[in-house]
């Protein structure tokens, strides 16, 4: 197999490990196995389990750049481009099960010039910029509140990082201190969030 093949069959494989159990509990030897390899194999193409998760990092970026191209920012309204980024992180909330801030998790410490948070960083600025310029925009239309922008960006990526915390202790609730709180619903879909996020909980 050439070189470039296995290094993508080995990213394939990586992917489906750190958004089913996140970045933690994946082994770069169950990476391995499911490649059919040794696990030295695997540091012939990856030096470290960081570097494997900063390339696949760099991998989902360039996938959600893309998204957001197609799916966003074709919007007409910013209302509608807020509405498509909802149904966005939602889509990504349940992909990783709660993983989606890999580099956050309880017990994660990465030095600072690690190039797995640098490329997570990388996204986070990324999708907190497009969220700010769609709210901006909304306010110039007159279709959104006139409110400190940036106060705005931070309630939204509150609720999201609470719909994570759902995701996550539904998928695995003996892992977190408090228990099953509120588990993630499967009917809490984007019409609901939407609803939510755009009217709040007044009649």
């Amino acid at each position: 197999m050439k070189r470039n093949d296995r290094r993508k069959e080995i990213l394939d494989a990586a992917s489906g490990f750190f958004e089913r159990k996140g970045y933690r509990e994946t082994k770069m030897a169950d990476i391995a196995e499911a490649c059919g390899i040794a696990k030295a194999t695997m540091y012939e193409y990856f030096p470290s389990k960081e570097e494997l998760a900063a390339e696949w990092s760099r991998r989902f970026r360039e996938e959600y750049e893309e998204k957001v191209r197609r799916d966003i920012l074709s919007c007409g309204s910013p209302s509608e481009k807020m509405k498509a980024m909802i149904r966005l992180d939602l889509e990504q909330v349940k992909m990783f099960k709660g993983h989606f801030l890999t580099a956050f998790e309880p017990g994660m410490i990465f030095q600072q010039e690690s190039s797995l948070l640098k490329e997570i960083s990388s996204i986070l600025t990324y999708r907190n910029e497009l969220l700010l310029s769609i709210v901006r925009e909304g306010q110039q239309s007159g279709e959104f509140r006139k409110m400190d922008p940036e106060f705005i960006v931070t309630m939204l990526i509150g609720a999201f990082l609470s719909l994570q915390r759902a995701v996550a202790d539904s998928a695995d609730p003996e892992k977190h201190i408090f228990g099953r709180l509120f588990p993630f619903r499967e009917n809490w879909d984007e019409d609901m969030i939407t609803d939510y996020i755009f009217n709040g909980i007044s009649c």
